[in-house]
């Protein structure tokens, strides 16, 4: 059992919720309160009196290792990353604050040392910094706009709120065969044994102990001494919780699931993808198939309880060292993401990452039948044929990310060369799709929920108003090797940063009035009157706003919708509106039917003295 200090009564309440794991099937789905072998969660933010605390279940009887990531907000590039390995039932637990009072947030891990120790992460003073890590973060932004860009995207201000705020992600790489708590207790204990890592951690006195994916397989020196890897199943869960540091007189934190991303990425394929099933296909990358065509290269094949024909392809094997070169012959150089990288597989997404599994490594199988009317069933409704744009022929389908139509139109706008690799990329945004992308809740500005608040409200704290993070995870992907990349790095990244920002979804809003108000003028004769619809922009991969988003998409006065009365009738309290502004199937904006959006509100005061009720937007 772990030690847990802060939000401990939450934590536990939060983590006795058991839920029985999946069985992988195909296809990726999403489950906001599901569990799977793959996790997002929506936010963090690092500004200083913010603290974040984070689990990671395991509930699975065997030892898990994962790949964990901190993004920032703005373009979604990497600002930290490193291994976890969890045992059988474990729970994951840190916290994310401005440990030093010097303005940056910075990893505790007094909370759980073990499971950092594990991986050969644990600090000395137990607290591990990003700051280090900030290599993919433009170091300026007097870089000349992109080819096609009318203005500089990034500024100061973008960039300092990349580092303070973000998402993150986990992925389950693979279950670690034969571990046992006495053999990791031995790894622990003692230097210099076999299947320990062999890169040592430089904030830990150089030490070498615990172990990896890598140095388990021993696939530094050809697996010759494999302990065995295997897939991870749906057994992954995760919880968040955000709360303000010294706040009193009123609820101060918020807490939430993770996203569970169900049969991310599977072991099992099928002989032929036909379109009337989801096989699963294919893998980005495919380094430890463990089947008879690779016997010689992984002696233990034979290992009792292997299935020699498919298992195991959904293991992601990657080199320890996050500073090994990416041009190195597989598996060495597998998921490790350099500019100068010429392998095509993980070219196209060296801007945003250095290492490690991304959303781009799942299951890649074919998706044609789920809008083609000629050869399966539109699921979307209709008689729309929703393939690829400019796919008169359907030889291509929506899947194969790297090679559509509509693709190559975007590689056109932004001079991406294709790949030509398959990924998951296209699987995962129907995955966020089909669990819905119109999105409602109601909003409050400047209203109280109960009496209790409005009792003991201060000068400073006016009323409640409604908050919203609408978040895009797969935005970036889309954006890789801009127009004019040089081999200079800085050049290259803020080239990329500022093609990123400068293309923006569009979301249509609506705005309705619990009394049958309408912005405009006139008020309703029935209830309820249907608003008008207004088109608006969201920039940043992660985007924090409020109602007055909404409403200023319509006439408005001081933050409130003007509806032409008196003061005291303005939007105080409704519903409001946000869902995609174009069609699947429109050619024209092609550009803006992908990256499908999660969207997550909450209260405030507008000092933050109060903030609670985190939910996810109905859809």
């Amino acid at each position: 059992m772990k030690k847990m200090n802060k939000l401990a009564a939450a934590v536990t309440v939060a983590l006795s919720l058991g839920v029985a794991p999946h069985i992988n099937a195909a296809p990726i789905e999403l489950k906001p309160n599901g569990i799977g072998d793959a996790l997002l969660f929506p936010v963090f933010i690092g500004y200083s009196n913010f603290e974040n605390y984070f689990t990671i279940s395991n509930n699975h009887n065997r030892w898990v290792a994962g790949h964990i990531r901190f993004r920032g907000a703005a373009w979604s590039g990497e600002i930290l990353d490193f291994p976890v390995i969890l045992s059988p039932g474990d729970v994951f637990v840190f916290r994310i604050a401005d440990i030093d009072g010097q303005g940056n947030w910075a990893i505790d891990q007094s909370l759980d040392p073990k499971n950092f120790a594990y991986t050969n992460q644990l600090c000395a003073d137990q607290v591990l910094r990003p700051e280090s890590n900030y290599i993919l973060i433009p170091k300026t932004v007097s870089v000349a706009a992109a080819s096609g860009q009318t203005a500089q995207q990034a500024s100061d201000a973008v960039i300092n709120h990349h580092k303070h705020a973000g998402y993150v992600e986990f992925f389950g790489t693979a279950v670690l065969d034969g571990m046992t708590e006495a053999r990791m207790a031995s790894l622990l204990g003692n230097d210099n044994q076999l299947w320990q890592n062999k890169v040592a951690n430089p904030c830990n006195n150089n030490s070498k102990r615990g172990t990896s994916v890598w140095a388990w397989s021993n696939a530094e020196s050809g697996f010759a001494t494999d302990q065995g890897l295997s897939d991870v199943p749906n057994v992954l869960s995760g919880n968040g919780f955000v709360s303000i540091t010294g706040a009193n007189g009123g609820p101060t934190a918020v807490a939430y699931n993770a996203e569970a991303l169900v049969n991310f990425r599977t072991p099992t394929r099928y002989a032929a993808e036909t379109f009337t099933t989801y096989p699963t296909g294919t893998h980005r990358i495919e380094n430890y198939t463990r089947n008879t065509a690779t016997a010689a290269a992984h002696p233990a094949t034979a290992k009792a309880g292997f299935n020699l024909t498919a298992e195991n392809r959904a293991v992601m094997l990657y080199h320890e060292d996050a500073n090994s070169s990416g041009n190195a012959t597989s598996p060495a150089g597998d998921y490790v993401y350099r500019l100068d990288d010429n392998r095509s597989s993980e070219a196209r997404i060296s801007f945003n990452n250095t290492w490690g599994p991304t959303l781009a490594d799942g299951d890649d199988y074919n998706l044609s039948n789920r809008f083609d009317t000629t050869r399966g069933v539109n699921v979307y409704g209709g008689a729309n044929d929703l393939r690829a744009f400019g796919d008169a022929t359907g030889a291509k389908d929506l899947d194969n990310f790297e090679s559509l139509a509509h693709l190559n139109m975007r590689d056109d706008l932004l001079g991406i060369p294709n790949s030509g690799s398959g990924n998951s990329i296209a699987e995962v945004e129907e995955a966020i799709r089909l669990a819905g992308q119109s999105y409602t809740s109601v909003y409050v500005d400047g209203s109280w929920f109960d009496k209790f608040s409005k009792k003991n409200a201060t000068a400073s704290a006016a009323g409640l108003k409604s908050f919203y993070i609408a978040h895009f995870p797969t935005k970036f992907y889309h954006f890789e090797r801009a127009a004019d990349a040089t081999n200079n790095f800085d050049n290259y990244l803020i080239t990329a940063v500022n093609a990123m920002l400068a293309s923006a979804k569009a979301v249509n809003v609506e705005v309705w009035d619990i009394f049958e108000n309408i912005p405009g003028g006139s008020g309703c004769v029935t209830s309820p009157c249907i608003p008008t619809v207004k088109t608006t922009v969201l920039g940043h991969e992660l985007n924090f706003f409020t109602i007055g988003f909404f409403k200023n998409a319509f006439s408005q006065t001081a933050g409130r919708i003007n509806d032409n009365r008196a003061a005291g009738d303005a939007f105080a309290a409704g519903r409001v509106v946000l869902s995609p502004a174009s069609g699947y199937n429109d050619a024209v904006n092609a550009l803006n039917v992908s990256w499908p959006v999660l969207a997550y509100t909450f209260e405030a005061t507008p000092d933050f003295s109060e903030f609670g009720q985190w939910r996810s937007m109905q859809r």
